[in-house]
Order: C-alpha cells, then sequence, then structure tokens
C-alpha cells in the first residue's frame, strides 16, 4: 500500500519524489501509475522479503529503465552481496544499498562482502547510502568508520546522504566520521555531478543547524 507515500509527495509538490512497492506481477498499467506518483524507484527488502523478490525485481528492471526507475535495495553485505554482485552488474536499473550494506561489524573492513561492495561502487555499478548507522552499533558510531571511509574511498560520487529522522554519517552530531565524510564530499568532488550537488544540499542544510566546529 503505497497510498501514504503518495499523499506526502502531492502534499509536498513538484521536486519530491518517493520510494514505493510493487509486486512482482507488476502489470505495464501498474508501472505506469507508479510512475505517474512521481516514484524514483521501488524498494527491495533482500532481508525480511515482501511482495518483491530478487527473481521478480530482474524481470521487472527493464521496465523500470523505461520508465527512470531505480531500485532501492535492503541487504546484508557479508551475507548477500558475493552472490548478487554479477546480477547487479549487469542490472540496467541503478541498484541503490541501504545502511552501508548494512554489515556485520565484528567481521571488519576486508570482509569479502564489504570489499565486493566497494568495487560494485568502484566500478559504478551499485550506489550506497551512508545511513542507519543506529542499526549497527551505539553512538558515536566509531564502529562504522572504517567501513564508512572504505565506501567513501571506492567512489564518493556513488555515495548517498540520508536525511531520515534517525541517524546516518552526514547527520548525527554524534557520528566522529561525519566530518571526514563531509570534507571528503567537499574537496574530492566537483559541483557538477549530481550525485555531489545532492550531498551538498545536505552539506549546507546540515550545517546551517549544526555546524562543524574545529
Amino acid at each position: 500500500d503505497n497510498s501514504v507515500t503518495v499523499a506526502a509527495l502531492d502534499h509536498l509538490g513538484d521536486g519530491f519524489r518517493g520510494i514505493g512497492l510493487l509486486p512482482d506481477s507488476a502489470s505495464e498499467a501498474d508501472l505506469d501509475r507508479f510512475a505517474k506518483w512521481n516514484m524514483a524507484g521501488v524498494r527491495l527488502n533482500y532481508v525480511h522479503g515482501g511482495v518483491l523478490s530478487w527473481d521478480g525485481v530482474q524481470a521487472l528492471a527493464p521496465r523500470l529503465a523505461a520508465r527512470n526507475l531505480h531500485v532501492q535495495m535492503l541487504m546484508h553485505a557479508h551475507l548477500h552481496i558475493e552472490d548478487l554482485a554479477a546480477q547487479v552488474a549487469l542490472m540496467p536499473v541503478d541498484v541503490c544499498f541501504d545502511h552501508i550494506g548494512w554489515p556485520d561489524l565484528h567481521l571488519g573492513v576486508a570482509h569479502p562482502g564489504i570489499q565486493t561492495l566497494c568495487r560494485l561502487l568502484a566500478e559504478g555499478k551499485a550506489w550506497v547510502k551512508l545511513s542507519g548507522l543506529y542499526r549497527l552499533c551505539d553512538a558515536p558510531y566509531d564502529a562504522t568508520d572504517s567501513i564508512v571511509a572504505a565506501l567513501v574511498a571506492a567512489n564518493p560520487e556513488r555515495c548517498l546522504g540520508d536525511l531520515t529522522g534517525r541517524t546516518s554519517c552526514l547527520t548525527e552530531p554524534k557520528c566522529r566520521a561525519r566530518r571526514a565524510c563531509l570534507m571528503h564530499f567537499t574537496v574530492s568532488s566537483p559541483m557538477t555531478k549530481p550525485a555531489t550537488a545532492f550531498l551538498w544540499i545536505i552539506r549546507l542544510n546540515f550545517m546551517a543547524f549544526n555546524p562543524i566546529t574545529g
């Protein structure tokens, strides 16, 4: 049921886009209606399951691409990405992974799952959100620093911020990785690229309310 998201997009007006749900069985009419709702992409929950499966999203991918939609995917990097990487790389649509890949931090940055995610980023085959740190460890989220740094180093243009009401690398005042992330994007990335422009907007909004000091 996408009704709450659709109502929010209608209220917010032009310039806002959403992520919604589609089933494996989505028809052309379903996809057309979904796009007209100003959706940017479809959510795939590979961890908990849902109405859309991995086989289903692969079948839908050409039709998603035709409507300029991407796949927003929740998975565990240490459990799933090695098996999915080859198929992700061949997808005709962008795939964005939530919550820095939701890894098991105890396995470390050298784990093949994190390295595979970094490779996909470096090759321009995937995107990742620097978000959901509260799912992984307690503030100030030091335990995520090495993985966040590796993702940013792999391809800063493929790392996205997240301005939900909960923690991300770019919005959480207690996050020690915050300054490093922001400085990396500021110094390393030209504003002409769309992903960086998005991150600069986040940075400016963030600094207006939470100035970085020191």
